[in-house]
């Protein structure tokens, strides 16, 4: 799939009422899709009117499994920089004592 699911991450979420609806009638969900345009359903005058929902799961996935990859390589990068961080901890303690010795004269 690749880069094809990438405008899902632009998919806006939203929460709203139908203008017709009574005042105390539940808010609706939807997104805001037209930057996906695959995903997008015009009606016959050509305003965007539904999305394929169907489409999203696979696509929601895809961009999961992507995040995962980011996040496990940002792990051992993590890592790497504590046990660099660790030895560099080490070399500034070894040093300070280097430093406390008594002169000699």
């Amino acid at each position: 799939m690749g880069e094809a699911s990438a405008p899902v991450m632009a998919l806006r979420p939203v929460a709203f009422r139908y203008k017709q609806a009574e005042p105390d009638s539940p808010d609706r969900y939807g997104l805001i899709a037209e930057i996906a345009p695959d995903i997008v359903v015009y009606d016959a005058e050509g305003r965007p009117y539904s999305a394929r929902c169907h489409l999203l799961a696979p696509m929601l996935l895809n961009e999961m499994q992507k995040q995962q990859r980011t996040i496990e390589e940002l792990k051992e990068v993590n890592m790497l920089l504590l046990q660099r961080v660790g030895k560099l901890e080490q070399g500034a303690e070894t040093l300070a004592k280097v430093q406390n010795f008594p002169k000699s004269d």
